[in-house]
């Protein structure tokens, strides 16, 4: 599979929020990297500003997720997500299958005013991997393998 199919989604706010996800095929999403100030994780704006997320890249999205967030594990329970089991790239974390919900969240209109969203062909630096090399062999084993 070659690169210029590659495509990476960001969505940031300050220094508060910053997701990458990266798009493997058409409406088929990874999510690479979820940091959420600790302030707002555990608590109702971690779940709202995931659900935007979802609603706003519509198609399937495959999310690993720390043990240690509680509410976004309550919200892959509440919103029916498929759990996946642990996760093949990402360790301590569980893998989850969920489709883009329909319905738009509460807090959309809000999300969508603040939060930036860019598109890049390269992927970013991740800060959850030891190195750029870490994150470019994790991009390259989940664009070989099968999800």
């Amino acid at each position: 599979m070659g690169t210029q199919k590659l495509k990476v989604h960001r969505y940031h706010f300050r220094q508060k929020v910053d997701i990458s996800i990266l798009e493997i095929r058409s409406q088929v999403f990874v999510w690479l990297c979820v940091y959420l100030d600790p302030v707002l994780r555990n608590g109702k704006v971690s779940v709202e500003l995931i659900r935007f997320v979802l609603w706003d890249l519509g198609g399937v999205h495959h999310i690993h997720v720390l043990r240690s967030l509680k509410s976004l594990h309550g919200l892959a329970k509440s919103d029916n997500w498929i759990a996946e089991g642990r996760s093949r790239y990402f360790e301590e974390c569980r893998a989850y299958r969920a489709a883009s919900p329909h319905a738009k969240p509460d807090l959309a209109p809000l999300f969508a005013e603040i939060m930036k969203h860019s598109t890049c062909r390269k992927v970013p630096f991740l800060p959850s991997f030891r190195s750029q090399r870490d994150a470019a062999r994790t991009v390259k084993n989940i664009l070989t393998g099968e999800l």
